[in-house]
């Protein structure tokens, strides 16, 4: 993580991408950041790209270009090791980043008709940086005819783009399962957030809603058949002695572990909290 915040130079990547370059991009690191030389000919993807030149950062994804999937394992790395502050730091740039690109959409011809347009009038008429950036899967136009091929995968074929909004889920409300029948919730809540909500969580077919706060969860609206379904709950503690409630009574039947509280309950609504 000291190498891909920039906080650690690779002498090797001085021909390729250093430091803050490596999210030149914005919404994702770089793929790669070494290249042998500024232009390489297209025998290091073993000839299958038509464009004879794979210029570092301008032609292909591959060298020098983003995948927004990749921000996925990027948030995730963050929160173990760097935690919640910091990749929500993270997840806030991708939010400034994606903001324009929205605001530029919803005031062109293309608003509700062409939704594939989306990303691809924003960059494809230099919106961005003042330099015509081509996307994945087929966009031509500015100095040269790019093809199938661009320095961005943020859709067309990259439906795995999505993964990185599953760091929400996964990584700041900590939601895995145990045996089948266990959901697990282990947040962590950025110290800018008072709480963060999500709705229409899905868990063994039973929908419910989630709100994670500082020292408690909250499980709303538990739609469908949740019988012998449970739920586990770890929460951190700074207490040698903490007391916790659920649904605002004090209960002793929870455990300690690694210095975290965990307690498990019904899948039900509940209101799980430690004082």
């Amino acid at each position: 993580m000291q190498w891909i915040n920039g906080d650690r130079i690779v002498a090797n990547d001085e021909y390729g991408s250093q430091g803050e370059d490596l999210y030149y991009y914005e919404f994702a690191p770089r793929v790669n950041t070494y290249s042998e030389k500024d232009q390489m000919d297209n025998s290091i993807f073993n000839g299958s790209y038509s464009n004879p030149k794979c210029i570092y950062g301008e032609t292909q994804v591959q060298n020098g270009g983003a995948i927004m999937y990749v921000s996925f394992y990027d948030l995730m790395s963050r929160i173990e090791t760097l935690g919640a502050d910091n990749a929500y730091e993270r997840l806030s740039a991708i939010k400034d980043w994606y903001m324009p690109i929205y605001d530029y959409y919803v005031q062109s011809d293309n608003y509700n008709k062409k939704p594939d347009r989306f990303y691809w009038d924003y960059y494809e008429k230099s919106q961005w940086n003042d330099k015509y950036v081509p996307l994945q899967n087929g966009v031509k136009g500015g100095e040269r005819e790019i093809g199938p091929n661009g320095v961005l995968g943020i859709d067309g074929e990259f439906l795995e783009s999505f993964l990185m909004v599953s760091a929400i889920p996964y990584g700041f409300f900590g939601i895995s399962t145990s045996g089948g029948d266990t959901l697990k919730i282990n947040p962590s809540l950025p110290k800018n957030l008072k709480y963060w909500g999500m709705e229409n969580l899905s868990f063994n077919g039973v929908k419910y809603d989630l709100t994670i706060f500082k020292n408690s969860v909250r499980i709303d609206s538990v739609r469908g058949d949740s019988n012998g379904l449970k739920v586990k709950v770890t929460l951190s503690t700074k207490s040698n002695n903490p007391k916790v409630y659920v649904n605002g009574k004090q209960i002793t039947d929870f455990v300690i572990e690694n210095g975290d509280v965990v307690v498990s309950v019904p899948l039900k609504s509940a209101v799980i909290e430690i004082k």
